[in-house]
């Protein structure tokens, strides 16, 4: 299937927004246009192999300069795309010396070379020094020839003729003409607006999304703030101690659906790999749809959504999997449009031999970086994982660096680096003066009132279930020590 139906197929079938289908690349107008450029070219009787041949050909002067034969540029601006065809022809002999090249390149050089040469011969005729008609710039030797001592002045093409050519440069016999064309400004300013209403599209959907990661934090924090948020699903204050001990169950049990979850989308790596041998590198399409399937699978698994005991919980989570799926198809409607931009420029060189495949992604780049904003996807997460991972804390962040579980009791010694308590004895009565962490002598010097108290009100409020465990571990650890390996914690019966 030819790729005019795929790509329109795939924009159907995608749920793309109308306008974005809109503002998607004109693949069909393209290839009409790209055969009026060809039309035109073999006009000049230039087909694919001659231009190859001229643009790869060089000239060398009397004094052993190399000259181009022709060259195809394009000037990208912020609202046009300018196309410049430029040969080097010798107005005297008609050819470019010291240049092989096939019966088709010659006679289109010679063809030039007499059409300036009857032009040139009319304005003597007509007494004309040539000021204000023909103003060539001389070039230095050893100068390349865009190195110009200013812009070219405008000059007049010779009447009833059909191909337009205009001197923009004089090395001695040697002259630059400049080829005038039309389709092919219309084919890349067609891609040039094509892009830049990509890129509006796509500043505003990085707008939007941005606001929605503002709503989701807010959401995510109403449901996991358990001392701030109380009450917030239950209509009002609960006098009961009863009803209030239970409603902060709810949040501290969400809280810890919360951490879980996250955890769990951050090892999906969505749209980007954390992974140092990839250097974060960008997901494709296929592959963020198959993590994003992952994470949700596994959510499933464990049964998350049904353990949320608060309403807000689960419409945090419809957003964050909405916000997701969006950049999703920001993803892939952005590289559906960058085939349909490869392709159609690989069939213009194809036809051509103008190596627009890769001077012309170059020069768009630097005016249209962002179709649909290629950066969106890593500043979205960005703001996700600093505006929203952030608002449920990591048990990592908080681990002994020592026994790598919770920080409880958390000391904090001098050098501010942080141990739960039970280490910091242990490191003591084995007589470790130094800092695991940065070999400062300051183990020794640590007492009750390096306990950071703040510290322990914050693991508290966010790690209610880590506490309990660690506190639990504490006890079984002291036991050991006091009544030896055979220990067993029991609890007290009253009679």
């Amino acid at each position: 299937m030819k790729f005019a139906r795929v790509f329109k197929a795939a924009l159907k079938s995608g749920d793309y927004p109308e306008e974005w289908c809109q503002a998607a690349i004109p693949y069909p107008t393209l290839k009409k246009c790209l055969n009026r450029i060809c039309a035109e070219f073999r006009d000049m009787g230039l087909d694919a192999e001659t231009l190859r041949q001229l643009l790869a050909a060089q000239a060398v002067s009397e004094r052993g300069d190399q000259i181009p034969l022709a060259k195809y540029k394009l000037d990208v601006s912020d609202s046009a795309v300018r196309t410049h065809f430029t040969i080097f022809i010798d107005l005297e002999e008609g050819v470019v010396v010291d240049v092989s090249l096939s019966p088709a390149s010659r006679a289109f050089i010679e063809q030039q070379a007499t059409i300036r040469r009857k032009f040139l011969a009319s304005i003597e005729q007509q007494g004309t020094n040539g000021t204000g008609i023909l103003q060539p710039i001389y070039v230095a030797d050893g100068i390349d020839e865009e190195d110009e001592s200013g812009p070219p002045s405008s000059v007049t093409s010779p009447p009833n003729e059909r191909t337009h050519v205009q001197v923009f440069e004089d090395h001695k016999s040697f002259q630059r003409f400049e080829v005038s064309l039309t389709a092919d400004g219309e084919f890349f300013d067609l891609i040039h607006r094509d892009m830049a209403e990509l890129g509006r599209i796509g500043h505003a959907e990085q707008i939007a999304m941005t606001a929605d990661v503002v709503a989701l934090g807010q959401e995510v924090s109403a449901v996991t703030q358990p001392e701030k948020k109380k009450h917030a699903w239950f209509g009002g204050g609960a006098t009961n101690a009863k009803e209030n001990a239970a409603t902060q169950s709810k949040y501290a049990s969400d809280l810890a659906r919360w951490r879980e979850l996250f955890e769990l989308y951050l090892d999906a790596q969505v749209f980007f790999s954390t992974r140092e041998r990839d250097h974060g590198k960008a997901h494709t399409s296929v592959q963020a749809s198959k993590q994003l399937d992952w994470f949700q699978e596994r959510v499933k698994e464990r049964g998350l959504l049904q353990r949320f005991q608060l309403p807000g919980s689960m419409i945090a989570y419809q957003r964050l999997m909405l916000l997701n799926k969006r950049l999703y198809l920001n993803l892939r409607f952005r590289e559906l449009n960058q085939t349909a931009q490869t392709k159609i420029l690989k069939k213009f060189d194809k036809l051509t031999s103008l190596g627009v495949s890769r001077t012309f992604p170059d020069a768009l780049s630097r005016r249209h970086h962002d179709l649909l904003v290629e950066g969106m996807a890593r500043d979205v997460c960005a703001r996700i994982a600093e505006d929203v991972l952030t608002i449920v804390p990591r048990l990592e962040d908080y681990t002994c660096p020592v026994c790598l579980s919770l920080a409880w009791l958390p000391v904090r010694l001098q050098c501010h680096h942080v141990f739960c308590v039970r280490c910091i004895i242990k490191m003591q009565r084995e007589k470790q003066k130094f800092c695991p962490m940065c070999r400062g002598e300051v183990v020794m010097q640590a007492d009750l009132d390096n306990l950071d108290a703040d510290l322990e009100k914050f693991l508290k409020r966010y790690f209610r279930q880590e506490v309990k465990e660690k506190q639990k571990a504490n006890e079984m650890e002291r036991g050991v020590e006091l009544f030896g390996e055979g220990y067993t914690p029991s609890s007290c019966i009253l009679m």
